[in-house]
């Protein structure tokens, strides 16, 4: 029996029964070094499996749009590398994929072994058949319209304040302050990404805050990018201006299914940071501006929340500040 078969069942057993657990699971009998193979479904019933990685940990870089990967661990406490379809319409070329790392699979191959093996020949599939429009940069924008649904109830002009699809700025600048807003998926998930040299760069004349946001995938969930913009324009924002904004990020219509696949629900409270000179980052001014780092082009690293509790604000009184 092919994949596609097992994740009917699996459909099947979801809408007669419900979920049953964390993950429901069918034994695909196919073996590596650390057990077998299960097929499973994603939280929104998206096609998945979970090869099991024992007690290694594995980091993939992001692979493809099309694929979502995540170190997951069961109720058993066994680790597994979840492999999930990114988005519905490459449900067949993802069984494809699947049906041959199944066949590929052997006890003496490694999760890592199997998985590279077998992506490495379907690479440019995926790829070509890949949706326009990324997981992240759709959470990286509800994460941007939830801060100006914020913002805005007490600025009625706020879009104009919002440079977030032009790279050159911070995403909301004020002339008092400027605001990086980062945003996670997964509840209590701390970690945030730096994509750049300038992302934390602070204005010369100006404090740089980092909003985070902390998101939940939510098939019932009411944070989508059209609702948000919905809100925004009910609010009396400048809808000419936020759709002008919108298509520099090549999102033409707020509406359109490729920028609403995805809902989610708020996972607590929002929270904001102070970025001064204390705050651990990588700048230009922190490798030293000199003919030698001008050579570094491209910065990504991760920044973990979790220990900058005394770079933390209090919001409500953060919130009065530029509502004042």
């Amino acid at each position: 029996m092919n994949a596609q078969s097992q994740w009917n069942r699996l459909i099947n057993s979801f809408r007669e029964k419900g979920r049953q657990g964390q993950y429901d699971t069918i034994n695909s009998k196919a073996e590596i070094q650390d057990g077998n193979i299960l097929f499973t479904l994603g939280k929104d019933l998206e096609y998945a499996i979970l090869i099991p990685i024992g007690d290694t940990r594995i980091n993939f870089d992001k692979v493809s749009d099309a694929l979502y990967l995540e170190s997951v661990t069961l109720e058993n406490n066994q680790a597994f590398l979840l492999v999930q379809c990114g988005f519905t319409e490459l449900n067949e070329y993802f069984g494809q994929f699947i049906d041959a790392l199944l066949k590929n699979a052997d006890k003496s191959k490694s999760a890592f072994d199997v998985f590279t093996e077998t992506y490495t020949k379907f690479k440019d599939l995926l790829s070509s058949h890949s949706a326009s429009v990324s997981r992240e940069i759709v959470a990286g924008l509800i994460g941007e319209l939830h801060v100006l649904t914020v913002l805005g109830r007490n600025n009625s002009q706020l879009i104009t304040n919002w440079y977030g699809p032009d790279k050159e700025h911070h995403d909301i600048v004020f002339s008092g302050l400027s605001i990086e807003v980062k945003t996670s998926q997964r509840c209590g998930d701390t970690k945030v990404k730096i994509s750049s040299l300038s992302q934390l760069d602070s204005p010369s004349s100006k404090p740089l805050y980092l909003w985070h946001v902390n998101l939940n995938r939510d098939p019932e969930g009411e944070l989508t990018v059209a609702t948000l913009c919905k809100k925004l324009i009910d609010m009396g924002q400048n809808e000419t201006l936020l759709r002008e904004k919108l298509e520099e990020m090549k999102c033409f219509d707020f509406t359109a299914e490729e920028w609403n696949k995805l809902s989610y629900s708020a996972c607590g409270e929002d929270e904001v940071y102070i970025v001064d000179n204390a705050f651990p980052k990588i700048t230009v001014d922190t490798i030293g501006a000199n003919e030698a780092s001008s050579a570094i082009r491209e910065v990504e690293y991760v920044v973990d929340l979790a220990y900058l509790e005394n770079f933390k604000q209090d919001f409500a009184s953060f919130l009065d500040g530029i509502n004042s």
